[in-house]
């Protein structure tokens, strides 16, 4: 902030000698670089005889005459035409502002009568401000907390100031901070502004960091979930594993202890006609056939 400090001491030179050869309140004039800029007096004597402007030299501690003008005669010029003079209203017009315009201005107007009227204006030269560079980022922090840190800054940072807004609202004023750090809530705004401004004018940048807060906030809150999804995941294999395993060894239970399968009635008839033969053999031969049982009879007739 060099330039502050510059135009800080220059309004000190020019307080402390404003009395020499020029009193009186001055008003404060701001321009841009490079644009036109006009000094005019807030009342005008009438019958005016002789009109002086003048400018404060603080390398030379007094005023240098710029301007003179006599009523009836043309205005005479001492800055190579980079001043013109509007004689009705003894304005000074300085064409295209430069730094080293910036200063002590005085004008006299001495009427027919002798008497002199003075007025001051100190003026203040600026370049018209560029917009700021705004970079930033969000970090996530416990308890639903989004830390912010945010940086602005311009190319040419003389006599300028910088203003912070989140949304729509103040929330910094000094005047030479570039840097701003802070914690937010989660869910709150996230809608930063960095406003860079001079006497003359201002430029701003917004930035909008709730996509950094938003993602570190939905991936803190999907680690619940993903461990739930997890363990149920888990147990559901297990108990999935678990039935398979009880479900084999129920079956091969069941295959040890089921009965064999039903004989057809072929091998049931083929079956008796053995037993029967075995019967005949264990018994003498004059058995007589009628002898056998009721109910091998029966079974005899059926399957005969």
């Amino acid at each position: 902030m060099v330039g502050q400090v510059v135009t800080f001491t220059l309004l000190l030179l020019l307080k402390g000698y404003q009395g020499k050869g020029c009193q009186g309140s001055a008003d404060h004039v701001f321009s841009i670089l490079g644009m036109p800029l006009q000094l005019q007096p807030n009342s005008i004597q009438t019958k005016i005889y002789n009109v002086q402007w003048k400018m404060w030299l603080p390398s030379q501690n007094t005023f240098r005459q710029i301007l003179q003008w006599e009523n009836g005669s043309s205005p005479s010029n001492t800055f190579n035409n980079r001043f013109s003079f509007i004689i009705k209203n003894s304005t000074l017009l300085i064409k295209a502002a430069q730094q080293q315009d910036s200063g002590l201005y005085c004008l006299e107007v001495t009427n027919t009568m002798g008497q002199v009227q003075r007025a001051m204006f100190r003026v203040f030269v600026f370049d018209k401000v560029e917009k700021p560079r705004l970079q930033g980022r969000g970090k996530i922090l416990d308890r639903g907390r989004c830390q912010v840190a945010l940086s602005c800054l311009v190319s040419r940072d003389d006599d300028v100031t910088y203003a912070w807004y989140r949304g729509s609202k103040l929330i910094q004023t000094a005047g030479n901070l570039t840097y701003l750090e802070e914690e937010v809530d989660i869910n709150g705004t996230h809608t930063y502004t960095c406003n860079v401004s001079n006497p003359v004018s201002w430029e701003s940048h917004t930035l909008n960091l709730t996509q950094d807060c938003q993602n570190a906030h939905h991936e803190f809150r999907f680690w619940p979930f993903l461990v739930i999804i997890v363990i149920l995941s888990t147990l559901f294999l297990g108990t999935l594993v678990c039935f398979c395993v009880w479900r084999r060894k129920r079956k091969g239970k069941q295959s040890e202890t089921c009965p064999k399968e039903f004989l057809t009635i072929y091998e049931e008839v083929k079956d008796l006609k053995t037993r029967r033969n075995k019967i005949e053999k264990s018994q003498p031969k004059a058995q007589n056939p009628a002898r056998l049982s009721r109910k091998e009879m029966e079974n005899f007739d059926v399957y005969s």
